[in-house]
């Protein structure tokens, strides 16, 4: 019923049977999981914070709403809690890309990008499957800017030209190459990846209109 009522956009009476559910089942969080995802759609980020917090309560060890949690924190500053909840998350399961992928965005917002390698790398070797396809195109975006800001240029050139492979349209992955060939000192190579990128970006507003 919630997610009916959500879809009709009445939002308080889909909270108010979340809510419901919350109560019948006072030790799952599956219920306040939905509604932290629900109250960040509309922007009630304290709101998604408190849910996903109370489902904790609950669950502490809970992957999704320690993810969730993580996400939203990052979003909104909130460093500490945010590392703190994709640790949680990772913990309780190690071996989903998109949990490793998050964390390797956290080490890039600190600069700490020798870190940030480690966990894009593994997100990637877990991302196997078709279905991750756009993750594992972000995964070498990423790792190529911090081996670029790394200045580790060969493993950077490798890592992006592997991007654009998967995927030709990505234009921040060839505006990434074209730094890359620019520290090179391959003025050709980077001129030709930076017009690509923004041709990429062109095509992206066109789509847009």
């Amino acid at each position: 019923m919630a997610f009916a009522f959500d879809y009709y956009g009445q939002f308080k009476q889909a909270e108010i049977c979340l809510r419901i559910q919350a109560g019948l089942h006072p030790k799952k969080s599956d219920a306040l999981l939905n509604l932290g995802v629900f109250l960040t759609d509309r922007g009630f980020y304290e709101g998604a914070v408190a849910a996903y917090r109370e489902g904790l309560k609950r669950t502490p060890h809970c992957e999704y709403l320690n993810y969730n949690l993580a996400k939203l924190a990052s979003f909104l500053g909130r460093e500490d809690l945010a590392q703190t909840a994709i640790n949680q998350a990772i913990l309780a399961n190690p071996s989903r890309g998109l949990n490793l992928f998050a964390k390797g965005e956290l080490c890039l917002e600190k600069k700490q990008y020798e870190a940030a390698t480690k966990y894009f790398k593994q997100a990637f070797d877990l991302s196997g499957d078709e279905i991750w396809k756009t993750l594992r195109v972000d995964c070498l975006r990423n790792l190529g800017f911090a081996y670029l800001k790394l200045h580790e240029l060969d493993q950077a050139k490798e890592t992006l030209t592997q991007a654009i492979a998967l995927d030709p349209d990505c234009g921040s992955s060839y505006q990434l190459l074209g730094e890359c060939y620019k520290e090179l000192d391959e003025e050709w190579l980077a001129r030709l990846n930076l017009r690509k990128a923004r041709a990429g970006q062109l095509l992206t507003t066109w789509d847009d209109l």
